[in-house]
């Protein structure tokens, strides 16, 4: 069964500020507590050199900070101003000390160099800026540090005729293939194939996108399935541990077939879209269907809350068998990724039937 999903990930305006400095190798530290740092470390590589080679965040402070997939898209900017101001000084110094204006200096992975090829490497600059500031230029303060403050991109005007405000620059896309199998006899649900693919625009770092889409995959097969915060009658929780709050393990999520297509978005620094939220917004809606597909088959009504547990398989087959006069057989539900399997090769769920 398919389920896509198309979302800003967002929730309200928010100011980063990253603040960037050699010592002598650059340390960039943002207000943003979450996997900022794996692209912040990225992000200046292409504006200065050598990239970003620390990382930190700083915590237990009040800050309107960006959350979720605001990372990439408003502290990329944050990042890229840091990172400009700090090319734009090295050159200046770097100027200065080979005797030739700004103009006829460019910066390098290296360092900065002048039309003639002489060059003045990183670890010159650094101990110009920061130990011999008598080879500063006129007026130029010491120090190779900057903190440049971002706004999210198409953001911070007022709404227009029509009521609505623009606070969200772009929007990532994805979409879900689940191909599910039911046990007649529990109502257990089994998962034997997920298939996705998502559009976040450029990714900077491959590693945490794609950990961000595994997980919020997992998630949300959680929420389809097994999570859920129950209480009593009178109001007592019922899932005070984990011990009663189920969540998926590996035995429940599947294998995950990815596919990762690019769009940039026109609005960012390097075209990233948000990507906090992958996986978690289509695999709820993705499983449920899936799992309706299957009671279908058999004449069954869907089941319309969430998680949707054995008892409520049961229940939902038991009243279409009634109805019938007959039990209920297995089930299967068939889609893409059924059909892929045929035609590719074979397909393995422990147990149950397929």
């Amino acid at each position: 069964m398919l389920a896509s999903a198309g979302s800003p990930f967002t929730h309200g305006p928010h100011w980063p500020a990253l603040w960037v400095a050699r010592k002598p190798a650059i340390q960039a530290v943002s207000a943003s507590p979450q996997a900022d740092s794996g692209s912040t470390t990225r992000t200046p590589g292409p504006r200065a050199a050598p990239a970003a080679r620390s990382a930190g965040s700083l915590t237990g402070m009040p800050s309107q900070s960006p959350v979720g997939s605001r990372m990439a898209i408003v502290l990329g900017e944050a990042v890229r101003g840091a990172a400009d101001e700090l090319k734009r000084k090295l050159c200046r110094i770097g100027a200065h000390n080979l005797g030739v204006p700004v103009s006829e200096v460019e910066y390098s992975g290296d360092g900065v160099r002048d039309r003639a090829g002489r060059r003045l490497a990183w670890a010159e600059l650094a101990a110009i800026a920061l130990r011999k500031q008598h080879l500063m230029p006129p007026g130029e303060p010491p120090g190779l540090e900057f903190v440049h403050v971002a706004h999210t991109p198409r953001s911070g005007a007022l709404a227009g005729p029509d009521g609505v405000v623009q606070i969200y620059p772009c929007y990532s896309f994805e979409a879900h293939l689940v191909l599910a199998g039911i046990d007649p006899d529990t109502g257990l649900v089994d998962l034997d194939r997920y298939c996705l693919a998502h559009d976040c625009g450029t990714v900077i770092n491959p590693d945490i996108v794609r950990g961000m889409v595994f997980g919020g995959t997992a998630h949300g097969i959680g929420v389809a399935l097994y999570e859920q915060f129950a209480y009593s009658e009178d109001g007592q929780p019922l899932t005070p541990s984990f011990m009663d709050y189920l969540l998926p393990s590996i035995h429940e999520v599947p294998e995950i077939a990815d596919g990762e297509h690019c769009t940039p978005s026109p609005f960012t620094t390097l075209g990233q879209k948000g990507a906090g939220e992958a996986g978690y917004m289509g695999a709820p809606a993705a499983v449920a269907s899936a799992v309706n597909d299957a009671l279908a088959g058999r004449g069954a009504g869907p089941v319309l809350s969430l998680p949707i547990k054995p008892a409520d398989v049961w229940l939902a087959l038991q009243r279409a068998a009634s109805q019938r006069g007959a039990a209920p057989p297995g089930l299967r539900s068939e889609g893409a990724c059924d059909r892929a399997t045929r035609e590719g090769g074979t397909s393995r769920r422990p147990g149950g039937e397929k």
